[in-house]
């Protein structure tokens, strides 16, 4: 007989509990005789209740630890243990004696990363944006030890001669909340990083720490020019064109902004493509989009009138932003918006 689905139904069922008893004994089932499947999703489930309830969640490491020799499990025990490292649930000092087996976990990761960079044909895909997130939790768990323990630092190192700019983006800003100095030329590499810069934005914004933020330009349309570009696949900047067309001042009921319009070429296309990102506030000083609605449309014809494409772009807007106000009206939720 099958036993994994009782058993997760079982830790399931302790951890919704969400008592100190009902963790102790999901603890000790766990390690006694952990489920095991042919994959991590299926294990997810229980961590997912382990997520809600961080306080009692930390009296379950160093122990929960010992779970990361199976592959089921460790992603999801490390991205628990960063959680709560990150949520200052728990102190670094409690998994010190696992130092070693979690640094060579990480460097082994790191190996993983190097390959499939070597072996991806999609230039976007290699440099940017497909990685493995446990490095994310490595560097988390890691970060509080890179200046005492020289193994540490060389994982660090390591990470930098990655191709992939975001996980070497990432690495960066969990070192400085670690308090750790690094390279200033960091800081205008991915300030003015296309693919990057509104994400490298937005982190530093939220941490009171724009000061780092040193860009060539800094507006509402080199952001909507940015999050286009993280639309577009395989962006390359020296082929592709993006040409900025206009904006509009979009006006509703309960709010209103910019939507700014351009029109796109690639390397191989034969036509531009319509496209437009906002909805950006009406004080272009603010650059965050109080929306986040970026569209890489259609092709555009020589028939094509571009401003009544944009005049359908604004009437759109509006109609889905009074469906939705409807909807909340009535008290039930639109799922198609």
């Amino acid at each position: 007989i099958d036993t994994f689905i009782y058993q997760v139904a079982v830790l399931e069922a302790l951890a919704i509990l969400e008592d100190k008893n009902s963790f102790l004994s999901l603890k000790d089932l766990i390690l006694e005789e952990a489920p095991l499947t042919d994959n991590s999703y299926k294990i997810r489930s229980i961590f997912y209740e382990l997520n809600d309830t961080l306080e009692l969640a930390s009296s379950l490491f160093p122990d929960l630890l010992e779970l990361t020799s199976y592959p089921e499990y460790k992603s999801n025990v490390y991205s628990l243990l960063a959680q709560l490292l990150d949520s200052n649930k728990i102190s670094s000092t409690n998994y010190i004696s696992l130092l070693r087996k979690i640094t060579r976990e990480a460097k082994d990761e790191l190996k993983r990363q190097y390959a499939a960079e070597s072996k991806s044909s999609n230039r976007y895909s290699r440099n940017n944006e497909n990685y493995n997130g446990l490095l994310d939790d490595f560097n988390t768990i890691l970060s509080p030890y890179y200046v005492q323990d020289e193994r540490v630092r060389e994982y660090f190192e390591r990470i930098f001669r990655s191709q992939n700019k975001k996980l070497k983006m990432n690495t960066v800003l969990v070192l400085t909340k670690s308090g750790v100095l690094v390279n200033d030329t960091f800081w205008s590499f991915f300030a003015n990083e296309p693919i990057l810069k509104v994400e490298f934005y937005n982190y530093l914004f939220n941490e009171k720490k724009t000061d780092f933020f040193r860009s060539d330009s800094c507006n509402q349309l080199d952001f909507a020019r940015c999050n286009l570009i993280n639309k577009i696949y395989d962006y390359d900047e020296d082929k592709d064109t993006i040409l900025f067309i206009d904006k509009r001042l979009v006006k509703t009921d309960d709010t209103s902004g910019y939507m700014y319009f351009f029109k796109v070429k690639q390397e191989e296309d034969t036509d531009w493509s319509f496209a437009y990102s906002g909805l950006f506030s009406p004080d272009t000083t603010q650059l965050f989009a109080d929306a986040n609605i970026t569209s890489l449309g259609n092709e555009l014809s020589n028939k094509d009138d571009i401003s009544k494409l944009m005049l359908e772009v604004v009437k759109e807007y509006r109609w889905i932003k009074r469906k939705r106000i409807s909807s909340r009206r009535n008290n039930y939720i639109d799922n198609d918006y």
